[in-house]
């Protein structure tokens, strides 16, 4: 267990590792307690904590947590006790409500064609350069669009407009296309989080067919949360949203060659991306955990380009 080398260089075992297996004189269950503490996003973003204690007499045993709010909850933690272990130990939800309402399902996101690449657009106003940023008169229908993630060298792939600059954007699409989804991929400085509601930034979609009279459609959307990102989209491991394509998809798909997208912001601007779309559909798509007394085992169905579904090999289909 010693070095005879007594010096940082001298080596000898520095980690031991011991595993024990046992079997405990009383084998049978003893009822526990099942505390899950949680926040909840409410509509101006603030935080409500509530939790919920559950007695569990048995194995296997299941029950369902109803939570509320505007928004995903904030998981806190979750503690598991022997029954009476935990003095006070309140059964039920912590302020006496269930909150009850329409189960969330995710959805999954199948974006069409972008109409935009390739094609060329006028700017109103020319890209400075700071940070590398400039415009090439191809680099925002390039398709490339920036990180997902504002600062550093994000600024390079967009043409940038200081504060209070209000660019107007506009494409044309060579022809009469019929456009389902409207979109810029933009961030800028500050770097604003959408997800926190942070981004003030309004940006007006109108279209046109001839380049001379002009529809307003109406604003992307930037004012997003949890609830609104699609169970495909992969955001930031610091799960912050301060670069991204912000979209409006108007109720029914639009005629139009020319989109101008009209911005105020008041801050550092930077555009990435203009992207019209000729398809974009949400679908519902459950997620769940299969557990193992259920009465066959859930496989998880994603969208194919055919419009089926695809399966994960080897198990059967859920029955609704």
């Amino acid at each position: 267990m010693e070095t005879t080398e007594e010096s940082p260089s001298g080596c000898s075992i520095y980690a031991v590792r011991l595993e024990a297996d046992y079997v405990p004189g009383d084998t049978a269950f003893k009822p526990l307690e099942v505390t899950f503490d949680w926040s909840e996003r409410q509509a101006d973003r603030s935080l409500v904590e509530r939790s919920h204690t559950q007695t569990i007499p048995r194995l296997p045993f299941r029950y369902t947590i109803d939570v509320g709010g505007a928004d995903h909850p904030v998981v806190n933690w979750l503690r598991i006790s022997q029954r009476g272990a935990v003095a006070g130990a309140k059964e039920g939800y912590s302020d006496g409500k269930d909150a009850g309402g329409e189960k969330f399902v995710p959805r999954w996101e199948t974006c069409g064609r972008n109409l935009a690449l390739g094609k060329s657009y006028t700017l109103s106003k020319p890209s400075a350069s700071n940070w590398g940023a400039g415009d090439d008169g191809k680099k925002l229908t390039s398709g490339a669009g920036a990180p997902s993630y504002a600062g550093g060298t994000s600024y390079r792939s967009a043409a940038l407009w200081l504060a209070n600059a209000n660019p107007a954007l506009t494409v044309d699409l060579g022809a009469p296309c019929r456009c389902a989804s409207f979109g810029l991929n933009f961030h800028g400085y500050p770097w604003w989080d959408a997800l926190k509601g942070q981004v003030t930034d309004k940006i007006e979609v109108l279209t046109s067919l001839d380049g001379r009279d002009y529809t307003p459609q109406g604003p992307l959307k930037t004012d997003l949360r949890w609830i609104d990102l699609p169970v495909n989209f992969m955001w930031p491991d610091d799960e912050t949203l301060t670069s991204a394509t912000f979209r409006l998809v108007p109720p029914q798909a639009v005629n139009a060659r020319y989109v101008k997208y009209e911005v105020k912001s008041k801050r550092v601007f930077a555009c990435a991306g203009i992207e019209v779309l000729d398809a974009y559909e949400l679908r519902p798509f459950e997620l769940r955990l299969a557990l193992p007394d259920e009465a066959g085992p859930i496989a998880s169905l994603a969208p194919t380009d055919d419009g089926g579904e695809t399966q994960a090999a080897g198990t059967p289909r859920e029955k609704p």
